[in-house]
């Protein structure tokens, strides 16, 4: 068996005698290193409020590992964040739940996955398979990316040239009773607000004219992720291809998109299906060039330009010329315009691929399939 690449020890307090701890062994079955990502971040925070945030260089191919060792305060139940990193910005992350064992090393295995890469879901979501979910309860049956078997500490566990992260500092804050900005509490869903929104709901599909004119628009949204995500007050917006930005429609009710399912804006004069948010806007786009604008809690959560449109009115590169009859996003990076469409591999996939790559995310198909609140969900 190979051995490890990397194997640190990093204490929460000093003092822990025993065998006692948590060998966090990352792996990657078609991540590279340093192409894909160069360094590893665990931030982990125990029942007790402790916190550790270290951050580590990658100078070698998948597996690593970091082994965490209790102090002797009690702590017990703890939640581990693993972020893959590239040039210091974090590209993929899971986040799984696990307890300590006293007497003995408790392994779990956190997978990073070219489906995750980009999905980057708000603080304590994991991403599985490409979306975003929450993690399972310490018990709560098998997880794609933790095993939670146990194994004998023995040699090669702690590792003695490895780093010593020395007691955490006192973060000052109660991570028990700080109240979740991003849940409803009370109806189980996921309150889509400013930032704990981003890498959920995703623009996916638009069009700036259609058969009756160039009034004639839509915009789509797509929840890529696994929770049911309450998007009132979430704000549409416009931006001209020079940067002059409007507001096009605001969702001023209590709006729930499931899980895989889809929410649809209208112009006054779109020619679909009626739009789920009475909200509409007479005052189109542009089809040279311009980009739209999901807006929650003041923060862009999305963002997609096409033509003209340029940094920063558009995420990497635009979606080249037109959208006048639709410009879709890709259920996975391999869609096409063909397997998006009617009979098409990927045509009940949903549109979850986003790299931010505007261009490399969508697709113009020859005809528009707008999808609202009633349309079946799609899932990848």
């Amino acid at each position: 068996m190979r051995r490890l690449s990397v194997v640190i020890t990093v204490v929460w307090l000093l003092g822990c005698g025993d065998a006692t701890g948590i060998l966090v062994d990352v792996r990657s079955p078609d991540l590279s290193v340093p192409d894909d990502v160069d360094a590893l971040r665990f931030e982990a925070v125990a029942d007790s409020g402790r916190t550790i945030d270290r951050t580590f260089a990658l100078s070698g191919a998948f597996p690593h590992s970091l082994t965490l060792v209790p102090s002797d305060e009690g702590d017990t139940d703890v939640t581990l964040s693993v972020s893959g990193l590239r040039e210091g910005e974090v590209v993929v992350r899971r986040v799984v739940r696990s307890a300590f064992q006293r007497g003995s090393t408790r392994r779990i295995e956190v997978i990073l996955s070219r489906q995750c890469l980009g999905v980057i879901c708000p603080d304590g979501v994991d991403c599985v398979a490409g979306r975003c979910e929450e993690p399972p309860p310490l018990d709560g049956g098998v997880d794609a990316g933790m095993d939670g078997g146990t194994l004998d500490a023995g040699p090669g566990v702690d590792a003695g040239p490895g780093e010593d992260a020395g007691p955490a500092e006192d973060a000052g804050t109660d991570a028990g009773t700080e109240p979740d900005a991003g849940t409803d509490a009370g109806d189980g869903t996921f309150r889509c607000d400013g930032e704990t929104c981003r890498g959920l709901i995703v623009i996916s599909e638009l069009r700036t004219r259609g058969p009756d004119g160039a009034t004639d628009e839509f915009v789509e949204l797509y929840n890529r992720s696994g929770l049911d995500v309450n998007v009132q007050g979430l704000d549409l917006r416009y931006r001209s291809s020079s940067g002059t930005e409007a507001g096009r429609a605001t969702v001023s009710s209590r709006t729930v998109i499931p899980a895989g399912g889809f929410l649809l804006f209208g112009s006054s004069g779109f020619s679909g299906p009626t739009p789920d948010v009475p909200d509409h806007w007479s005052s189109g786009f542009a089809d040279g060039g311009g980009s739209v604008l999901i807006v929650a809690g003041g923060e862009v959560i999305d963002l997609v330009g096409w033509g003209s449109a340029v940094t920063p009115n558009v995420e990497g590169s635009a979606i080249a010329p037109d959208c006048e009859i639709s410009c879709e996003r890709k259920a996975r990076a391999t869609s096409t315009a063909a397997s998006m469409s009617s009979g098409g591999a990927d045509e009940d996939d949903g549109n979850g691929f986003d790299s931010d790559v505007n261009a490399a995310d969508f697709v113009r198909r020859s005809s528009a399939e707008p999808q609202g609140l009633s349309s079946p969900l799609e899932m990848l």
